[in-house]
C-alpha cells in the first residue's frame, strides 16, 4: 500500500477515537481503533482508494462502524494460512473484537458493532 494511502489509516484512527471520547464511549476506542485500521486498509488495498469512506453512528450504548469504497464488496472465503503468513488476518480480528460485524445490505460497506460498557471500561 502506497505511504499517501497509508496515511489515511492513522487519520481514521484519530477521527474515531476523538468521537468515541466526545461520545463518553472510551470503553471502545482501542477495539474500535483495531478494527477501523484493519476496515480501511483493506479497503485500500483492496478496493478503489481514492473513494474509501468512514461512517461513524451510535444508539445507546451500541457503536456502528461501516468502511467502504462504493464498489461490491467481496470477502475472503476460508482458506488455509500458514502460521507464517505475513497477511490475511484482518477480518479474523474483526471478528474477534466486534460484538457483531458483516456487509450493508447493497454489499458496498463492511459494518461492525461494538458495545460501550456501562462503567465506561473496556473489556
Amino acid at each position: 500500500m502506497p505511504d499517501a494511502d497509508r496515511q489515511w489509516v492513522g487519520r481514521a484512527r484519530r477521527i474515531v477515537r476523538a468521537r468515541l471520547r466526545h461520545w463518553r464511549a472510551e470503553g471502545v476506542v482501542e477495539r474500535a481503533e483495531l478494527v477501523v485500521s484493519e476496515l480501511v486498509t483493506n479497503a485500500f488495498a483492496h478496493g478503489r482508494g481514492a473513494r474509501v469512506g468512514l461512517r461513524l453512528s451510535r444508539a445507546g450504548a451500541v457503536v456502528r462502524i461501516e468502511v467502504g469504497d462504493g464498489t461490491v464488496v467481496t470477502l475472503p472465503g476460508e482458506r488455509p494460512r500458514s502460521a507464517y503468513a505475513e497477511s490475511g488476518r484482518g477480518l479474523d480480528l474483526v471478528a474477534a473484537c466486534a460484538d457483531a460485524w458483516g456487509l450493508t445490505t447493497d454489499q458496498t460497506r463492511v459494518w461492525c458493532e461494538l458495545h460501550v460498557p456501562h462503567d465506561g471500561a473496556d473489556r
